[in-house]
């Protein structure tokens, strides 16, 4: 988990990516995990994350971000770049 600061608030960001267990992910977020068969056959994975605005997914690759205790949203690789960056605690997210 990588810590930052938000305004007052901290933000944590965590990558599903081949360290982070999709069932792990999905019971911080409060989500669930769903499996598909991916292009070569194999099961790949979706953590379906409860957020403010609905349940949005997550796939392999993305970042989950947590403000406060219960606000957790997916970003994209790329909209996770655009929006945050790194800082000596973690990530620090962008004014938009």
């Amino acid at each position: 988990m990588s810590p930052s600061r938000h305004g007052s608030r901290e933000v944590v960001a965590l990558r599903f990516d081949e360290h982070a267990v999709a069932a792990d992910l999905a019971a911080w977020c409060g989500g669930q995990v769903t499996w598909a068969p991916g292009p070569d056959g194999t099961a790949v994975a979706t953590v379906w994350v409860p957020t403010t605005k609905g349940t949005r997914p997550a796939l392999f690759g993305d970042w989950i971000v947590r403000r406060g205790d219960e606000d957790y949203r997916p970003y994209s690789p790329t909209e996770f770049a655009a929006r945050f960056e790194p800082s000596s605690g973690g990530f620090d997210e962008l004014d938009s």
